[in-house]
């Protein structure tokens, strides 16, 4: 399907700076992603509602529409890497998965302090707005459902129902591990960024109310794993992460667990991490 101008000019936009620091793991520095992720973003905007929405996204609360955008990348890379067959309706569910946050006043969504008990409870209530507005459209049950369960968690934590683990399909539980590391990574207007490395460190801490299968999974198609972490080696080696610097989570300090060395990565990728074999 070709490109039109004007949508490639809107993904390179909303692209600008979200890789910084391996955000995304590099992938938007390789062509071949970031040429399909800009693809799968023209066919959503091919349908006149979806646009519309994103749309209202933007013009209502830039950090919302920023961080809907990278949730849209970040889940999209991660059910390509988990071969779905659905991408395209799972990439819409992510896109639109904080719809709802345009039925949320603008000085509760900007507000520069943490949110009081009263402002939470508004705020949770986008996830309700967001499932009527796209049941009125007409869109699928499994996009509907992602923007209403997103904030459900696997132990029942979560809101706005405390579903239990049995009801959260995996589109879902998918959804939740890709918001939850988008809003650590991204500057929210009342609280700072975290480093990626930090960031999946926290999402590790997480599995149990997140899906650990989605946080191995997510983890992996980063290349950027916690500290402590048991991973297998392209050399068929058993290491330990030990250690990683801030600008180059992807190339992390272990220690072989065979001969006990302990070395950096190498930045020409001769070795590189496999997968992450710790049992959760």
């Amino acid at each position: 399907m070709p490109i039109n101008e004007d949508d490639r000019r809107l993904f390179l936009k909303n692209t600008l700076g979200l890789d910084h620091g391996y955000r995304l793991g590099g992938k938007l520095h390789q062509p071949s992603y970031y040429s399909w992720l800009e693809q799968l973003f023209h066919s959503l905007m091919q349908d006149d509602t979806t646009r519309r929405l994103f749309q209202q996204l933007a013009d209502w609360d830039r950090y919302t529409y920023r961080h809907s955008f990278d949730v849209f990348l970040l889940g999209s890379l991660l059910a390509h890497q988990l071969a779905w067959s659905n991408i395209r309706e799972v990439a819409c569910g992510l896109l639109l998965h904080d719809i709802g946050k345009t039925a949320i006043p603008r000085s509760v969504l900007t507000k520069q302090e943490t949110p009081t008990l009263a402002e939470w409870k508004l705020l949770q209530t986008h996830a309700r707005h967001g499932y009527d507005i796209l049941t009125t459209q007409g869109y699928s049950d499994t996009i509907a459902s992602m923007v209403y369960s997103h904030h459900e968690r696997s132990d029942g934590s979560g809101y706005p129902y405390g579903m239990s683990a049995s009801s959260l399909k995996d589109p879902i539980r998918l959804l939740a591990v890709v918001d939850v590391y988008s809003a650590l990574s991204l500057d929210r207007p009342y609280l700072s960024a975290v480093p990626p490395h930090q960031a999946v460190s926290m999402i590790r801490d997480e599995v149990g109310p997140l899906d650990p299968q989605y946080v191995r999974a997510f983890c992996e198609l980063l290349g950027i794993f916690p500290a402590g972490a048991t991973v297998q080696l392209t050399n068929d080696a058993s290491a330990i992460i030990l250690d990683m610097e801030e600008a180059l989570p992807t190339l992390p300090l272990v220690r072989d667990n065979q001969t006990n060395e302990t070395f950096y990565l190498p930045i020409d990728q001769t070795i590189q991490i496999h997968q992450w074999i710790d049992p959760f």
